[in-house]
């Protein structure tokens, strides 16, 4: 939900995935069965402080096997400048937010850096533009973001989607 004065979201997401592979040579066969899960929750909650401002946070709780995480709580603060006044939030907005994130993670197996639990601190520098209009909506993105600990480990990326109603 997204109000003039609170941006607020709840929800719980979960999946689960068998593939099985058959390998054949000239005289034999083997299957491989591979299961993966995804299961967590995210939160979030934005409070306005004027007519472009805003603070909140984020928490994430996820377990997926597939990335290695038996548990991992993500923890975001942020604050938000919007260039368009809040009231016109439901019809286009473009943020610019600052965050710094926490990550406790615990692995099913050992990472590349040989850690089976640690705890992450990072931050992350986002913006974001949403258009909402007649004939669709537009929404785009690029974030920048790095762990404290070791400036090399960092992400660059950039979004972009469009909507076109056809009726």
């Amino acid at each position: 939900r997204i109000t003039e004065a609170l941006k607020t979201n709840f929800s719980v997401f979960g999946s689960e995935n068998k593939t099985t592979y058959t390998f054949t040579n000239d005289t034999s066969s083997e299957k491989l069965i591979v299961k993966n899960s995804d299961y967590g929750f995210q939160h979030y909650l934005v409070m306005s402080i004027n007519n472009h401002w805003s603070a909140g946070y984020e928490v994430i709780y996820n377990n997926n096997t597939f990335s290695n995480y038996k548990r991992q709580l993500y923890l975001r603060t942020a604050v938000e400048y919007d260039i368009f006044p809040y009231k016109e939030v439901n019809n286009k907005f473009f943020t610019i937010s600052y965050s710094v994130v926490t990550r406790f993670n615990r692995y099913y197996d050992t990472t590349v850096y040989d850690k089976l639990k640690e705890t992450l601190y990072g931050h992350l520098l986002e913006g974001t533009l949403s258009l909402n209009k007649k004939w669709g909506t537009l929404n785009a993105g690029v974030s920048y973001s790095n762990f404290f600990h070791n400036w090399k480990l960092n992400n660059l990326s950039a979004n972009m989607q469009v909507d076109v109603r056809i009726t």
